[in-house]
């Protein structure tokens, strides 16, 4: 009687473990999930997340970033520029996260061109160079 209520109890903490377990893995599998959200009305641009925070908004056209993008992190916007399949093209602009201006400039095929202006964090220009 003793080994049959030993088994019964441990069967019983088994089952409320793993299903302790398998609840706190949708717990986090929820706050961690990778989104993309199609904007209503805004000509296919699309909200992509890393977990709750949003990264990214622009346009996929076959699974590539495609035409004006804006990076975030933390809710601040960190970069924008136009992309050609995933590829920098035209012209970016980085941004410090207290908002300020960090560079601007165009880029060709990936790689920097031409004209770029550089800022400090205040917003003073530091250098430009092209």
């Amino acid at each position: 009687m003793k080994t049959t209520t030993s088994i019964l109890i441990a069967a019983i903490l088994c089952c409320s473990c793993i299903f302790i377990s398998e609840n706190k893995d949708k717990e986090l599998a929820d706050r961690y999930v990778d989104r993309i959200e199609t904007l209503p009305n805004q000509n296919g641009f699309q909200k992509i997340y890393e977990g709750k925070e949003l990264v990214a908004v622009g346009h996929l056209a076959d699974g590539k970033k495609e035409g004006f993008w804006k990076f975030y992190k933390d809710e601040n916007l960190m970069a924008e520029g136009h992309l050609s399949r995933d590829i920098k093209s035209g012209f970016w602009k980085t941004y410090y996260s207290n908002g300020q201006v960090k560079e601007e400039g165009h880029y060709d095929n990936g790689k920097k061109y031409g004209y770029w202006k550089y800022y400090k964090p205040n917003g003073k220009a530091t250098e430009k160079n092209h």
